[in-house]
């Protein structure tokens, strides 16, 4: 499977897997020029959480993966709403959690990427 179509594949089984956990569960279809600012906007009780979809085979995650419009909208949503912003990165067949603000935080202090193993699984 080539990296386009196993990205396509986490994003759908990431969305899948949300709503059994009872999520409400919105996929972002990209536009004809392939640009959205993420991949998931899910709502559970009263969280809301938007999510970009990242596959990893390295243990490293640099942060030149993260694309401007992505950095614009966490940015809005972090500055406007209580909304958690982040990436769901599949690595070694399980999905870890790296949180925009950290991503922010790390970059302050001159990190240019984050060990992708030494991030929290992500809780459903």
């Amino acid at each position: 499977m080539g990296n386009k179509s196993t990205g396509t594949q986490f994003e759908r089984d990431f969305c899948k897997k949300l709503a059994e956990n009872g999520w409400w569960v919105h996929f972002l279809t990209p536009n004809g020029r392939g640009a959205q600012p993420f991949d998931v906007l899910a709502i559970k009780d009263s969280s809301v959480v938007a999510v970009d979809c990242k596959t990893c085979a390295g243990d490293l995650f640099p942060f030149s993966r993260i694309e401007d419009n992505q950095r614009l909208a966490f940015d809005a949503l972090l500055w406007k709403t209580d909304a958690k912003c982040g990436f769901a990165i599949l690595y070694n067949d399980e999905v870890r959690w790296l949180e925009y603000s950290d991503v922010k935080m790390l970059e302050r202090i001159g990190a240019r990427s984050v060990r992708v193993d030494a991030l929290p699984l992500f809780a459903e």
